[in-house]
């Protein structure tokens, strides 16, 4: 148990527990509301939540991998002040369009406000991928993960029993907060805003790439439930909920490789990064065996486990490539890809969405056929890893991961 702790307390697996606890918290808040208040206290919820995750998804992953490249600026009281007071205006800013847009839409003060203040730390909450590796280092990892889980899970259920469902969603976005609200310090603020603007000037280039594999998912949808139906859309759609839990561990590591490297002293900028881009790839086994397994429960029946192995007649050959490609596209992409190199990596990310939705309006029927409506998202990803080649550090490795995702894909088309 010892040893679990100090793995928890100091590790990747550590840091993946804390950024996929409140998405397990939201889910069943959203249960236990359903039960106390009724199916329509979850339609407050998703509306308190929708509008301000758009708002927010547009520079999330963005603005987690700029702060993964200024890593060694938290190593500062004065540094992590800076960061989290930047946070604090872009959260701002992502909470007054939030409130409004739903202003503009009718949904009321109370709902609008309440969006409003969800936004806000849900905004903060992108810096966590950074943010919780820098206090693993400080040891209050355990502490300010104790005070989440009370705000997210304690005070979130709480409200949700109580069949108050905005209450409910701003405590879980609240409760995520916590690690970037404890690097506040003193900070002037327009020292503040200019650096609000360089993060978000830096997060444009992985915001797009990502954005770019997200926007082909609605047209695979839209083309898929015509073809495939509704049932086999649905369960193929139930099926991409692996992919977050995938690239949030995956991610997890590298973050906390990346932010050790940053703060440690040993070594050239190029050395520490060539460290930690080894340290990650040897817990990628790992985080695909995970998915591995996940993936066996919908395909295989076992004894004993109720709806394991119903989704095997709807799922395409490809399915299980496709799901585990995220884990190594993302964080190759947004984590150890140097800035100097976005332009290439945007380039190919939008010609391989521009090429993949040709082939969908050109040629549906066979494309979803053999790699359903998660195919095109999978191989974008795939697709765009062909501009890291051009970088040094990554081309071994780049290399290895195309073999190894093509090589995939050709077996589960041959089966």
């Amino acid at each position: 148990m010892a040893k679990l702790l100090h793995r928890i307390a100091h590790g990747g697996l550590g840091v993946a527990a804390a950024l996929l606890l409140p998405r397990a918290a939201s889910i069943t808040s959203q249960w236990l509301l359903s039960a106390a208040a009724g199916p329509s206290a979850i339609t407050a919820y998703v509306l308190t939540t929708s509008h301000a995750s758009t708002v927010v998804s547009l520079v999330a992953v963005g603005l987690a991998s700029a702060l993964s490249h200024r890593a060694r600026l938290l190593g500062a009281a004065r540094g992590r002040a800076l960061v989290a007071g930047a946070l604090a205006v872009i959260g701002a800013a992502a909470g007054a369009v939030t409130l409004a847009v739903d202003l503009a839409l009718g949904l009321g003060p109370v709902a609008a406000l309440s969006a409003g203040l969800f936004a806000f730390p849900t905004l903060l909450a992108c810096a966590n991928p950074v943010a919780w590796p820098l206090w693993q280092t400080r040891g209050r990892f355990l502490t300010l993960l104790s005070i989440t889980a009370l705000i997210s899970v304690g005070l979130c259920f709480g409200a949700a029993l109580l069949g108050m469902p905005r209450l409910s969603a701003v405590l879980a976005a609240a409760g995520i907060a916590v690690p970037v609200l404890a690097m506040l310090g003193r900070v002037q603020l327009r020292r503040a805003a200019r650096y609000a603007v360089l993060l978000v000037r830096g997060s444009v280039p992985a915001s797009i790439v990502n954005l770019s594999t997200v926007a082909i998912y609605p047209l695979a949808l839209h083309q898929g439930i015509p073809l495939l139906g509704e049932a086999k859309v649905g369960t193929q759609a139930l099926c991409w909920s692996i992919v977050p839990l995938l690239t949030t561990t995956s991610q997890s590591f590298a973050s906390r490789a990346l932010t050790a490297a940053a703060l440690g002293k040993d070594g050239t900028d190029a050395e520490r990064r060539a460290r930690a881009l080894s340290i990650w790839a040897r817990t990628l086994p790992f985080t695909l065996a995970v998915g591995v397994a996940i993936y066996l429960l919908f395909v295989v029946r076992v004894p004993f486990l109720p709806f394991t192995g119903s989704a095997r007649e709807a799922l395409p050959p490809t399915t299980l490539v496709s799901l585990s490609v995220p884990a190594i596209s993302d964080p190759l992409c947004f984590y150890f890809a140097r800035a100097r190199g976005s332009r290439g990596l945007v380039a190919s990310s939008l010609l391989s969405s521009l090429l993949l939705a040709v082939v969908l309006l050109v040629w549906p029927a066979g494309f979803l056929d053999r790699f359903g409506v998660l195919g095109a998202s999978g191989l974008i990803a795939v697709l765009r890893m062909l501009s890291l080649l051009d970088m040094p550090l990554l081309r071994r490795i780049t290399l290895a991961a195309l073999a190894l995702l093509f090589a995939g894909y050709a077996f589960a088309l041959l089966l």
